[in-house]
């Protein structure tokens, strides 16, 4: 993966609040299912994510699979942000422990580093991102819960694309991605299929959207936000579509409550329909001094409101609607936690490094991203994937940790119920290969988890 990717991840999507980390070298395809949410603390399943946030909300699909043809390679990784003093609360994560509840995935040779996930199904799930070069798209698609992955054909016409950022489908059969050009990393096209994968079909954003978009966030059977930074224009970015990803129209109305030029970045978005949504961005003037934004929407995204402000970083947000209201939880620092559709914001104490949540309700939640660890290797910066789930609505959140001797980004978590989730990212292990010296090892291979442990798939 070239340089200018792994600055435009610092700066586009996380990098905003994680201002003053270190980027690891090289970066590995992560793909994992992760199972273990009874009804107490634990934190598996997806849910329409900011983010594209993330991944979004579980969709329960409406059409039958379609087969996806073979083609391209993959995916790309999360930096994690620094740890700022969080408000300490009556909650407080229970002690990490080693992971041990997943399966074994193997994915094909050609995935790089995954940056995006969605999964519509415990069967069905996109994974996008680079190929082990980092310098081509690349797209898998599973339609048997990870046990097996077909690579679909990325279109290279008329745009030459070096990166797939984030997927979202409303149904086994239609789904949206987000991808970049070669030419700088910074112009964006939207990809569209209505086959499951077979073929995706370029679709070009407006002049004043294309730059800097990188995260997806759709809901229902046809809306879709698609936002990011647009570092020339100094203005946070925000293309929407309403025909399921066919035709974009951009505004900058996050500027109102959230400007670039003030070093303020949206990372990350959810809707719980086509009206009501919410953002959370950081604004991190300084190296570690970051002050988290928690924005509201009635109308679409054309107008927002601050609904809630304080100090330290914010990385994703999740909402969902419960009985006649609306629960949140946003996360970064600490996690902030509404009953109220964001009329008030009670703080609960979390694991630092997480980057990314998915929740399958509004209790079962599971989010994951990295922290720093140390190695004795001159030249590595590694970083250790860690997992927190709640199972009470972000009251608690139990805590784990990927194993230690690898250095592994978990960049994107999707759960379709409160024990069924898969994990997206990068590893690099800790190893010599071609008589380089210890870590110099291929860019790529897959790391997977299983339920006895973990596997290194490369």
């Amino acid at each position: 993966m070239g340089p200018a990717m792994r600055l435009r991840l610092l700066r586009g999507w996380l990098g905003q609040v994680a201002v003053g980390l270190t980027v690891a070298i090289a970066l590995t395809a992560v793909l994992a299912l992760a199972i273990a949410h009874g009804g107490a603390p634990g934190r598996p399943a997806s849910a329409p994510s900011a983010q594209s946030t993330v991944a979004p909300a579980a969709v329960v699909p409406t059409d039958t699979p379609g087969p996806s043809t073979s083609a391209s390679p993959a995916p790309t990784p999360t930096p994690q942000p620094p740890t700022p003093a969080a408000t300490p609360s009556p909650a407080t994560p229970t002690p990490a422990t080693t992971v041990a509840a997943w399966q074994p995935r193997q994915l094909p040779s050609s995935i790089g580093p995954l940056m995006g996930l969605t999964c519509v199904d415990a069967s069905h799930c996109w994974a996008v991102g680079e190929d082990p070069t980092g310098f081509a798209p690349a797209i898998a698609a599973t339609a048997d819960g990870g046990v097996t992955w077909t690579v679909e054909r990325v279109p290279q016409r008329p745009a030459s694309l070096q990166a797939v950022f984030d997927v979202s489908c409303f149904s086994t059969l239609r789904c949206v991605a987000a991808a970049a050009t070669s030419g700088g990393e910074t112009t964006s096209v939207a990809l569209t299929t209505a086959n499951g994968g077979a073929t995706w079909t370029q679709r070009s954003l407006p002049t004043d959207g294309q730059n800097g978009p990188t995260r997806l966030a759709c809901v229902g059977g046809s809306t879709c936000s698609l936002y990011g930074a647009d570092q020339p224009r100094g203005a946070n970015v925000l293309d929407f579509s309403t025909d399921a990803g066919a035709t974009w129209t951009a505004t900058t109305a996050p500027d109102a409550v959230c400007t670039l030029a003030q070093s303020c970045r949206v990372s990350g978005m959810t809707f719980v329909n086509a009206k009501d949504g919410w953002l959370a961005a950081n604004t991190c003037p300084n190296p570690g001094a970051c002050t988290g934004l928690i924005a509201a929407t009635s109308d679409g995204g054309a107008t927002w409101r601050t609904v809630d402000t304080g100090d330290g970083y914010i990385n994703d947000i999740w909402c969902g609607p419960v009985a006649s209201s609306v629960d949140c939880i946003a996360l970064g620092a600490k996690a902030l936690v509404s009953h109220d559709a964001g009329g008030t914001w009670a703080p609960r104490s979390v694991p630092n490094g997480l980057a990314t949540i998915s929740c399958s309700d509004p209790l079962h939640c599971t989010a994951a991203g990295s922290r720093s660890q140390a190695w004795d290797q001159a030249g590595l910066i590694p970083q250790q994937g860690v997992l927190a789930t709640t199972g009470n609505g972000g009251d608690s959140w139990t805590t784990q940790l990927l194993p230690a001797d690898t250095s592994t980004w978990l960049n994107r978590v999707s759960c379709v119920s409160a024990s069924v989730c898969m994990l997206a990212g990068g590893q690099q292990a800790k190893v010599a290969h071609a008589g380089g010296p210890p870590g110099t090892g291929p860019q790529s291979s897959a790391l997977v988890m299983t339920s006895a442990g973990w596997h290194n798939a490369g």
